[in-house]
């Protein structure tokens, strides 16, 4: 059954006139400039829930005589200039001499030999390491330089009178400044959400020194009295530490910048040369293959319940009365706290004592189980840009079901893409973009259509 009202829709993104991307990498090796003559494929996965940055790694091919002689001997302080350029739809011409993204990476060879054996070149089996038109292809991995940066730096704080937002954007505002100071590209710019109400305030909070600077929200949320009430994300991408909810499907209408995903019957969806606009901040994706959509709340209910309970830590200090020697009585509601984010049809409802027993950390023993209360939306994204989705972006998606139109309200946790020539050999300069975008949802619609 067709569902006219999404395809028109669809439509208006699919029938817009399409443009195509190149991508040019070059490298900078000590004071040497070496450009990659072609880029084969750029390959990005980025799981927003529990790593912090993407894993990249390109391919490309570079002269051999720049590989052995100038990249090679700086393998160690090798960095990358990532540049995707619009092209016409013919995949020759650029459109514009300025590129619609500009990355600057640190560069890891994959393959760490000096180039001079005859098996090093995969075109000839003899190169001669001197001439010019020889070339060798290369594997090189990605990484942003301050995530790397602040990966193998301490931090070390004490703060007093003042909320954990505060706190947790001051200090890293702070680290960052002084970092930079020694290395530039550690310069990061801080998106971070508002902490949720239910967050614990307390007197004083204590950074170790023992912690690294990429790890310090995931302390403030999960011991130092928590951030959010539905999971973190706390990732580095393009510049940006993104720092908000992991779980939390209503911010959709509390935000401009968000995603429309519309997912058509890819029987009836037409072949088009753009799958995406993007226009007020908003970005709009229709996607028309095979997706899967899995109800992830029903096992786990099963298998670990729909809820957790502990023991307030205040209510221990404060709510106690004094019994017999030596001993403390406590009223049950006083000091019991318990959270469900659902009930089960049979009635056989399941909330489990959490691993901290005894805490007042009311946004991490909620985010256990936050995760528990929706299902995954799994699809593909064809002829793909990932570089304009950033991390836990809100989402609603439009799904067609028998021909009717039903409405989710998600985030966006993970996007795996693969950008690859569209053509065989190393001429076309035309790259196609494939991803797999993995979005948190609402077990519920939100609308049906």
């Amino acid at each position: 059954m067709r569902n006219a009202r999404l395809e028109r829709a669809a439509s208006r993104v699919l029938n817009a006139k399409g443009t195509a991307i190149g991508i040019e990498v070059t490298f900078m090796a000590g004071n040497e400039i070496v450009k990659g003559r072609d880029v084969l494929e750029l390959h990005t996965s980025a799981d927003f829930v529990n790593k912090f940055t993407s894993d990249i790694d390109i391919t490309t091919m570079v002269a051999l005589v720049d590989y052995r002689y100038k990249i090679y001997p700086h393998r160690d302080s090798l960095k990358a200039i990532v540049q995707i350029f619009p092209l016409d739809v013919t995949g020759d011409v650029y459109l514009s001499p300025s590129p619609l993204f500009s990355d600057t990476y640190r560069a890891l060879l994959y393959d760490n030999d000096d180039g001079s054996m005859a098996s090093s070149s995969p075109i000839t089996s003899a190169p001669d390491a001197t001439a010019l038109d020889e070339e060798r292809m290369i594997r090189v991995q990605l990484v942003e330089p301050a995530a790397e940066a602040l990966s193998y730096k301490n931090a070390q704080g004490t703060f007093r009178s003042t909320d954990n937002g505060n706190i947790l954007a001051g200090f890293l505002a702070e680290m960052i400044r002084q970092e930079v100071k020694n290395n530039p590209d550690a310069a990061l710019k801080i998106q971070m959400e508002p902490i949720d109400s239910v967050v614990e305030t307390r007197d004083a909070v204590t950074i170790p020194i023992s912690k690294r600077i990429i790890d310090v929200p995931e302390f403030m949320q999960t011991k130092q009295g928590g951030l959010y009430a539905n999971g973190l994300i706390s990732f580095i991408r393009s510049g940006t530490w993104w720092i908000g909810p992991a779980f939390d499907t209503t911010r959709y209408l509390k935000t401009t910048r968000r995603l429309n995903l519309i997912q058509l019957n890819g029987i009836n969806a037409p072949v088009a040369d753009k799958s995406w606009s993007f226009e007020n901040e908003q970005l709009t994706v229709v996607c028309t293959t095979s997706c899967k959509m899995q109800d992830i709340s029903v096992g786990m209910g099963i298998n670990q319940g729909q809820g957790v309970r502990f023991i307030k830590a205040s209510g221990m200090f404060n709510k106690g009365s004094s019994g017999e020697p030596n001993k403390e009585n406590f009223n049950r509601e006083d000091v019991m706290a318990e959270f469900q984010v659902g009930t089960r049809k049979d009635g056989n409802n399941i909330a489990l004592m959490s691993d901290t027993p005894i805490t007042d950390n009311i946004a991490h023993e909620y985010s256990k189980i936050a995760f528990r209360k929706g299902q995954l939306f799994i699809t593909i994204w064809q002829r793909s840009l990932a570089r304009l989705v950033y991390p836990g972006m809100p989402l609603r998606l439009f799904y067609d079901k028998d021909g009717q139109t039903q409405v989710y309200d998600g985030v966006l946790i993970q996007i795996d893409e693969q950008l690859a020539s569209e053509a065989q050999g190393m001429i076309m300069k035309n790259m196609i973009g494939t991803a797999a975008l993995v979005c948190y949802i609402n077990k519920e619609p939100t609308v049906n259509g």
